[in-house]
């Protein structure tokens, strides 16, 4: 039986399904370019066009259209046929948000370890969106967002509240422009996440400073971690969660700026599939959550 090449089928399927080749480099952890030289070895293998090269982006074509939903089910049936196959050895695979991961799971992982002996834990990181997960193996999520809207398949428990707090460094704290209250912000940069751009706004109002300042200046960063690293060199003002800069606070890197000012409505949420919160793994883990969470809490 002659096949065409897996991988090739493999970045197909995934640019096919996010009508992109960045977002399929993303999920398959590859170049955008391995997943166009990919398609195009898998046209030329056919000898017809699966894409379309729009300036908008990807589309199908009626040969792309029609292949795609056969691959797609030949894929989920060879991964169910690996699942079927009993294993001794179990895997926990966590998806979480890439600051708390860097800050604060990873250096417990050891513990956890401890606490599942039996079990490989596997982390993974959010690019973007709950959508990541939902299309993924993997069995379960710790995230923050801000007034998420849940898919139905998915059971979630917000295991803690997220109490953003205006962050900067001692130098800008005692400079030229005096930092007492919200309103003195608009004298400084602010430092933005990429996936929490509403953050300062939605602070900014809940503190009567929103309409002060045009508070969409300011560099962007992809992580909370590179944020927090531009705060401490003094570059501006960061928005960030306490919980996460410990650290920082205790060694006088950062100050809270305005430590009673009221929080939002985050928090941070563990979630996974309705049909999986039950399994041993997963509640085991989610014991161990909520036993470090409630840990740090009392210490702090």
């Amino acid at each position: 039986m002659k096949l065409p090449p897996l991988n090739a089928l493999r970045a197909f399927e995934a640019a096919a399904r996010h009508s992109s080749f960045v977002r399929a480099s993303a999920e398959l952890h590859v170049s955008p370019g391995a997943i166009s030289r990919h398609v195009k070895l898998l046209e030329e293998y056919f000898g017809v066009l699966l894409f379309q090269r729009l300036p908008q982006g990807l589309k199908l074509t009626d040969v792309g259209k029609n292949l795609l939903p056969k691959i797609t089910s030949s894929f989920e049936l060879i991964a169910q046929a690996a699942a079927d196959i009993p294993s001794s050895k179990l895997e926990l695979k966590v998806m979480c948000s890439p600051t708390l991961a860097n800050r604060w799971f990873t250096p417990r992982l050891q513990r956890l370890a401890n606490a599942m002996a039996q079990t490989t834990i596997s982390v993974s990181v959010f690019l973007s969106n709950i959508d990541e997960f939902i299309q993924s193996d993997l069995d379960c999520a710790i995230a923050t967002f801000h007034n998420p809207q849940w898919p139905d398949d998915l059971r979630v428990q917000r295991v803690k509240e997220e109490q953003l707090t205006p962050l900067a460094a001692p130098s800008l704290v005692h400079g030229t422009q005096p930092l007492l209250t919200p309103k003195d912000l608009k004298f400084q940069t602010l430092l933005h996440v990429a996936a929490c751009q509403q953050d300062w706004p939605s602070w900014l109002s809940a503190n009567d400073s929103l309409g002060d300042f045009d508070h969409e200046k300011g560099p962007i960063f992809e992580t909370g971690e590179l944020a927090i690293r531009a705060a401490v060199e003094g570059l501006g003002v960061t928005l960030m969660d306490r919980f996460l800069v410990e650290n920082e606070l205790q060694t006088g890197q950062l100050v809270d700026l305005f430590p009673q000012s009221p929080f939002l409505n985050n928090g941070y949420y563990f979630f996974c599939k309705h049909a999986r919160w039950d399994e041993p793994k997963i509640a085991q883990f989610r014991g161990w959550l909520d036993t470090e969470l409630e840990t740090q809490l009392r210490e702090r």
